[in-house]
């Protein structure tokens, strides 16, 4: 189901897959501060600015994407002339991961050329182009997700602790990004169930389940850290809320 690993490289390609993401990163970079700001980058720089103070919890007021400040809140962010600009390059400069995670998922599922081409079209296609152009939390949990599609692939390939660990990992980053991502919770198991080598389904749980419970419990770990607070939060401070997600889309009164 999956190519080896001696062919998951090819040196003709790798001229064209420097030009291809620097390329891509051209056009998301340049006068990346043309397009008019939109609300919702607003409200990101500014929650992004103080992240790292740790005054309060980073998803008390995360509105389900309380990861994603972490990314521009490396930067100074109180100038309101550059943190525009801070803020849509550091979300520009993800696209160079998320385009090697791509081709690297491609190869793996089939060749060399169809990475190649995978990549291509990320990196040139126009969507894609738009978003990454803004301090938006969109193209940084796609990251995520595309990670976890990488590490689900090289764990149906071969099941490890290392590689359940990671899987883990990236099923709780990517909601963490963005809490609408959360179905991504299926991707390993439908990986599994689609790509991995079993004769059977009691030979498919015999090899993979110990290493997905082990995966879970990574997941419930690193969620635990924020729901807990939030749990005692809300116990010991009533009208302290922690805005996992907005409901206003949802909301028709």
């Amino acid at each position: 189901m999956f190519e080896p690993y001696a062919s998951l490289f090819s040196k003709k390609l790798l001229l064209p897959i420097i030009l291809i993401l620097l390329a891509g990163l051209v056009l998301r970079a340049h006068h990346i501060t043309a397009l008019p700001v939109f609300t919702d980058e607003t409200l990101h720089i500014e929650r992004a600015s103080h992240i790292y103070d740790f005054r309060q919890h980073p998803a008390e007021e995360g509105t389900g994407k309380f990861l994603f400040y972490f990314l521009p809140g490396i930067f100074d962010l109180t100038h309101g002339k550059t943190a525009l600009f801070l803020g849509r390059t550091i979300v520009a400069l993800t696209s160079l991961l998320t385009g090697a995670v791509v081709y690297r998922s491609g190869t793996m599922l089939f060749d060399v050329e169809a990475g190649f081409i995978g990549l291509v079209f990320y990196m040139l296609v126009p969507f894609a182009v738009f978003f990454e152009r803004m301090a938006l939390a969109d193209p940084f949990a796609g990251l995520m997700a595309a990670l976890l599609v990488w590490q689900s692939l090289r764990f149906a390939r071969y099941p490890t602790n290392r590689r359940a660990l990671w899987v883990g990992v990236f099923v709780a980053l990517t909601p963490a990004a963005k809490l609408s991502m959360a179905f991504v919770g299926f991707v390993p198991v439908i990986t599994v169930v689609l790509f991995a080598e079993y004769e059977s389904l009691s030979e498919m749980l015999r090899r993979y389940f110990p290493y997905g419970l082990r995966a879970a419990v990574i997941v419930i770990g690193l969620w635990s850290l924020v729901l807990v607070p939030a749990a005692i939060a809300s116990y010991y401070t009533p009208g302290q809320k922690y805005i996992f997600f907005p409901n206003f889309l949802v909301d028709t009164t």
